[in-house]
């Protein structure tokens, strides 16, 4: 794997948000208005895995937060695939299954981190900051 050359920071507008569409809507979305200044990130949503890994391919992506829900695949299965696309995508994995095995595949697989589907506000706003600033992991 290798980083794919069309990923460039400075050509990074969008924060990917992948989910499926009949996934309940947390609290914590509300928050990503508050973190993605106007201009500075606009939200590029992917209802299912296929869309979400075009989405990867074609680039411009600042970051992606992968909501898992009973729609998607495995989402380790899916950033396994992300990963050979782009090894550097900051990527967050939002799901109710962090058992001790999901948690260290995903850091294995450079997730930046991995949140349960009852993360409180603050806590997904302190995230998606992360997520989103160079240099803060």
């Amino acid at each position: 794997m290798t980083n794919n050359p069309k990923f460039a920071f400075n050509e990074r507008r969008e924060l990917l948000l992948a989910k499926g569409r009949s996934s309940v809507r947390p609290r914590w979305f509300a928050a990503l208005d508050a973190v993605l200044h106007p201009g500075s990130l606009d939200v590029c949503p992917a209802y299912s895995a296929p869309d979400t890994i075009s989405r990867v391919s074609q680039g411009g992506l600042a970051a992606a937060l992968l909501v898992a829900d009973d729609e998607f695949i495995d989402p380790l299965s899916l950033l396994r695939i992300i990963r050979s696309i782009d090894t550097a995508l900051p990527c967050c994995l939002v799901t109710t299954e962090a058992t001790k095995t999901m948690l260290q595949s995903a850091f294995l697989l450079n997730a930046m981190s991995v949140v349960t589907h009852a993360a409180s506000v603050d806590e997904m706003t302190l995230v998606l900051q992360r997520l989103i600033t160079p240099g803060s992991g």
